[in-house]
């Protein structure tokens, strides 16, 4: 399989006690560098001295690593060495100051947020995408009680009237609800009233209605 592809990791991970436990591995000492980086400038005192830390720039010493990372100061040194040879970071060492430069950070902090971004559009098009659902399920479900009470017809294929009632329009699904009433009173006789997934998939609710007994259907509601 394919390495391809980022995922983000948060900095609090370094607050779990596991991420201590064991000495580093050469991997586990990249990633850290990475984490501990500056994400913005700042600065730290060096013996009574400000020195600025840049984005993208770790200032900690040989010593406060080998501490951080279960090493020898030998081995971070080695470690750090090999690095700067790939052209990893880049290391500017004097009597006051002790600065690593990640090179590229600024790729790596845009890999993660462009995967952020699109992790929180994918989020924002779910969350649509749900209240939409929703909404329509909500709708159908005032369409359905609404005929099952004018109409007192069995509540039968749900699942296929939700099929029909997702085809129709906004405009329809409203026409759909407006229409149960008219629709019920123009039938001459209420065995002739068809069943709700039919009556959306023929889409009656655009029938004209001429009410035949205004009266005389209002004995058949259903009560509930």
């Amino acid at each position: 399989m394919a390495n391809k592809g980022f995922i983000s990791l948060h900095r609090q991970i370094m607050d779990n006690p596991m991420y201590y436990a064991e000495p580093f591995t050469r991997v586990m000492a990249w990633i850290d560098l990475l984490m501990i980086a500056n994400h913005k400038q700042g600065f730290i005192y060096v013996r009574g001295n400000r020195v600025t830390v840049n984005r993208g720039q770790v200032g900690m010493s040989e010593t406060s690593l080998a501490e951080r990372w279960k090493w020898s100061r030998g081995k971070v040194r080695r470690f750090l060495n090999e690095l700067e040879n790939d052209q990893q970071i880049v290391q500017q060492k004097s009597r006051i100051k002790s600065l690593i430069s990640i090179t590229n950070y600024d790729k790596y902090q845009q890999a993660v947020q462009q995967t952020v971004q699109q992790t929180v559009q994918q989020t924002d098009t779910n969350n649509k995408n749900n209240n939409k659902n929703n909404n329509i399920e909500s709708e159908f479900e005032k369409f359905w009680n609404e005929y099952h009470l004018v109409t007192g017809k069995p509540k039968t294929d749900k699942e296929s009237a939700l099929k029909h009632w997702k085809k129709l329009t906004a405009k329809e699904q409203t026409k759909a609800i407006e229409a149960i009433k008219p629709y019920f009173h123009s039938l001459n006789d209420a065995k002739f009233c068809k069943k709700a997934r039919t009556y959306l998939s023929e889409k009656n609710f655009n029938d004209e209605f001429h009410p035949t007994q205004p009266q005389r259907n209002s004995s058949l509601y259903v009560k509930i």
